[in-house]
């Protein structure tokens, strides 16, 4: 038994939402609205195509997105695409783990309790630990469904409360040029989930209406990211911060749902962390029990780091991101089209034209990487 239509749209929405839209309304403004808003189209319209021209890969000779990369490219596709697909699941995962840290202190912060951050590693780890021992995603659906509607719901009241508060008296820019290309890579990084794609496809009870429920995400992320994002530039303009809860009070409303979006984030989390685990198990040959030990030990390294190092790993996994989320999102997906898909001259050459835009999407998502952390 397979996932319904609702529990996979659901699932995909978490894909490809947790702590980056808070990120989003900064890069808008420095984008320029009118700009940034297009280019978020843009960007989700042809991340869309790719990711439809690898389920249609997969509808016709299966197999994982590694495999099929095999097929169009030989082992070296297998092997890049399994090493680009661990290290930006399992990086980020650290980074949004220690963003739970983060946001669990500074919520407690506003009650006046202290606790140590190793103390609160432990209580999320044993939430999080019974979640990533979950075998399928299936079996994890609910739990995005609850994450979803948590996210989407803070989303809304801090969208809803940037408005109610006024409008900046400063003048908005429609387009900078100069930081264009920031704003490019970072929806670019924005819209990266083409990981997940193929195993929550793979648990649908009704897999031929995939495409359809991926174009109604796609369009739903869009919406969001342009409406939340224009909502925060109006309120904040020039006095945005880069994590647009940071302009949010010091209330006790914010430290509640700041809370609420961390649990969000923790219900996230093994569905970013599945397939590091699959990776893993596949290279390792692991079955069982010994499954479950590496899925702990994976766990447990996540913890340790997004907690200990948490301060010093951002700029390292966001620009490995910024590097492999391109090949990912849009390279290797027009190569394989280009290889096991393409049967006339206009698909091959839309295929040829995906390839050099994902590469100028690359080089844009590693700049935007480097220039917000340096």
């Amino acid at each position: 038994m397979g996932m319904s239509k609702t529990r996979t749209y659901f699932s995909l929405i978490k894909s490809m939402i947790t702590t980056g839209i808070l990120y989003q309304p900064k890069s808008f403004y420095l984008g320029g609205l009118l700009f940034s808003s297009l280019c978020c189209f843009g960007v989700g319209f042809l991340t869309l195509l790719c990711m439809i021209w690898l389920s249609k890969a997969q509808s016709k000779i299966g197999g994982t997105y590694s495999e099929i990369a095999g097929v169009a490219i030989g082992k070296f596709g297998l092997y890049s695409v399994d090493l680009m697909i661990f290290i930006t699941q399992f990086g980020p995962s650290a980074v949004n783990f220690g963003f739970v840290i983060d946001n669990m202190t500074s919520a407690l912060d506003i009650f006046d309790t202290k606790v140590n951050v190793f103390l609160l590693m432990l209580m999320v780890l044993a939430i999080l630990l019974p979640l990533c021992l979950i075998k399928t995603i299936r079996e994890q659906s609910i739990a995005h469904i609850i994450a979803d509607l948590i996210i989407i719901i803070n989303v809304a009241i801090i969208g809803i409360y940037s408005s109610v508060t006024g409008i900046s008296d400063s003048s908005i820019s429609i387009i900078t040029p100069k930081n264009m290309v920031y704003t490019l890579g970072t929806l670019v990084y924005g819209f990266e989930g083409i990981a997940l794609l193929l195993p929550i496809k793979s648990e649908m009870k009704i897999p031929q209406s995939f495409d359809k429920i991926l174009s109604y995400m796609i369009i739903t992320i869009i919406i969001l990211f342009i409406w939340f994002s224009n909502v925060c530039v109006f309120a904040y303009n020039n006095d945005i911060k880069d994590l647009v809860t940071l302009n949010l009070p010091k209330h006790s409303w914010v430290a509640v749902m700041l809370i609420l979006y961390v649990f969000a984030v923790i219900l996230t989390l093994p569905l970013a962390m599945y397939p590091t685990f699959l990776i893993t198990e596949k290279y390792l040959n692991l079955r069982g029990n010994c499954a479950q030990g590496a899925r702990v030990i994976l766990v447990i390294i996540v913890a340790v780091l997004g907690t200990a190092a948490r301060n010093y790993l951002g700029l390292l996994v966001s620009v490995i991101g910024g590097i492999f989320c391109s090949p990912l999102a849009f390279i290797f997906p027009a190569i394989i089209n280009l290889k096991i898909m393409a049967n006339d001259k206009k698909t091959r050459n839309m295929s040829k034209v995906m390839i050099v835009i994902g590469v100028i999407f690359g080089i844009s998502a590693a700049f935007s990487t480097l220039y917000f952390n340096i």
